[in-house]
């Protein structure tokens, strides 16, 4: 049975009060890397095995620095967008499992803007948002292959833990 599955580092922070519809949960927050809409489960979970037996690279830290309303357009989320202390590193990492991926047929280029990374914390237009104080320190980590379960919850199905630097 195929799944809308997803690869993002998992977001640690300490995260203020938000109120309104829709939150995302503290321990369901992360920062999307890959995406895939429908595809068969048994083959990423292969992949993702692969990559975990492959690369153990350090926690990725940073701040939040602004708050975000996605997409422009047409608003319907509520996220932080991460800058990273390490973006070099990040960057590299990144190509890598895009790299592994394509190696895999498991990714393709097709988005036309730049990624942005940021946290989403909600899913919805009503949020109040003044108690989030920015900057706000983060920690990637881990790396983790998910499956979305729908109404903003998500199911971890493998992780590589990220080494302490």
């Amino acid at each position: 049975m195929r799944k809308r599955l997803f690869l993002a580092f998992k977001a640690k922070a300490q995260w203020p009060e938000i109120v309104g519809e829709k939150i995302i949960a503290e321990d369901q927050r992360h920062l999307t890397l890959v995406f895939w809409k429908e595809i068969e489960p048994d083959i990423v979970l292969k992949a993702f095995s692969d990559l975990k037996a492959k690369t153990h690279p350090n926690m990725f830290s940073g701040q939040f620095d602004k708050i975000l309303q996605l997409p422009p357009r047409h608003p319907r989320v509520w996220a932080l967008h991460a800058c990273l202390s390490d973006q070099e590193g990040f960057d590299e990492y990144f190509e890598e499992i895009k790299k592994f991926l394509s190696y895999k047929k498991l990714f393709t280029e097709i988005r036309k803007q730049k990624f942005l990374p940021h946290v989403s914390f909600a899913r919805s237009k009503d949020v109040v948002v003044d108690k989030i104080v920015l900057p706000l320190p983060f920690i990637l980590s881990h790396l983790q292959l998910y499956e979305s379960l729908g109404n903003s919850t998500y199911g971890v199905l493998d992780s590589i833990a990220l080494q302490s630097s």
